[in-house]
């Protein structure tokens, strides 16, 4: 009798245990099928439309004046960041200059990336002391040399004139025209800008009115030589009316093998829990 007992609790006994198990499994393939897994489909090219795009930016201290709110920085930053948000299929980089430019960030398609680095961008994080225009035209267009793209582009945003830099703006817009590489320039604020002047009795801060130089005519220059446009911003809204201009300008380039194809793969899950769910309904039912 025991040894009836041992083998009617063997694995013949054991099978009632089935459903159960069964649907357990169902249920990890019906969660793993609502996460979405995707296969990439790596022998296949995607075409995506897209410019190359040499973003220049100005952090020269005059930056700091408060025409544009907060400050003319802050306020150039909040709208590049816009931008780029807008954009799907654009590479872009980022200069930033003062005395001297520097690459920020190379091309890139990676825009998460691109807007934290915008993000961190600060007055005083390089010499703001003088303004290198042509520096920055020609790092920018160092960033454009080896794009394949039909359409490349630089968008200057300067509040200034070139005082310093190896590079004169004139042979900057020739290497550019050259290259065809189209320049749009928008100056930033009016002549006179908002500076701090100290503070009241109060200890409120006085806010006073200062001249500084700016050269409209040389950045419209730079455009007209490069078959670009010059765009002037004294609110916040204009810059960002500006940038709409600007890409209502822009023409499309094809390009291939920048994005990967992505396909779904959750339908073999969620088939596969729908046969695991129909047997162990029936065998769960007694009447079954």
């Amino acid at each position: 009798p025991s040894l009836m007992a041992a083998f009617r609790r063997g694995p013949v006994a054991r099978l009632h245990q089935l459903p159960a198990i069964l649907r357990v499994v169902a249920l990890v393939l019906i969660v793993l099928a609502l996460a979405r897994p995707q296969t990439r489909d790596r022998g296949g090219k995607v075409e995506v439309e897209g410019i190359d795009i040499a973003l220049a930016l100005d952090l020269s201290q005059s930056m700091e004046a408060t025409d544009l709110y907060p400050n003319r920085l802050e306020a150039a930053k909040r709208v590049v960041d816009a931008f780029i948000a807008r954009r799907n299929s654009d590479k872009i980089s980022l200069v930033v200059f003062g005395k001297d430019a520097y690459t920020h960030c190379p091309l890139t398609l990676d825009y998460s990336v691109l807007r934290t680095m915008l993000a961190e961008l600060r007055l005083g994080l390089i010499d703001g002391s003088s303004t290198a225009i042509g520096n920055a035209l020609g790092v920018s267009l160092a960033r454009l040399r080896k794009s394949d793209a039909k359409s490349r582009v630089v968008i200057l945003l300067t509040d200034g004139n070139n005082n310093s830099g190896n590079v004169t703006p004139s042979q900057a817009a020739r290497y550019a025209s050259a290259m065809g590489v189209k320049v749009f320039t928008i100056l930033m604020g009016p002549r006179d800008k908002q500076v701090a002047g100290g503070r009241d009795q109060f200890g409120r801060p006085i806010q006073v009115q200062r001249r500084h130089a700016v050269n409209p005519k040389l950045l419209e220059s730079i455009a007209q030589k490069t078959g670009g446009k010059a765009f002037l911003a004294t609110a916040t809204r204009a810059l960002e009316k500006n940038f709409e201009s600007i890409l209502d300008e822009l023409e499309k380039t094809t390009r291939k093998d920048v994005a990967a194809v992505f396909e779904d793969a959750l339908q073999p899950f969620a088939a596969l829990a729908l046969v695991l769910f129909t047997p162990t309904t029936a065998l769960a039912d007694p009447r079954g």
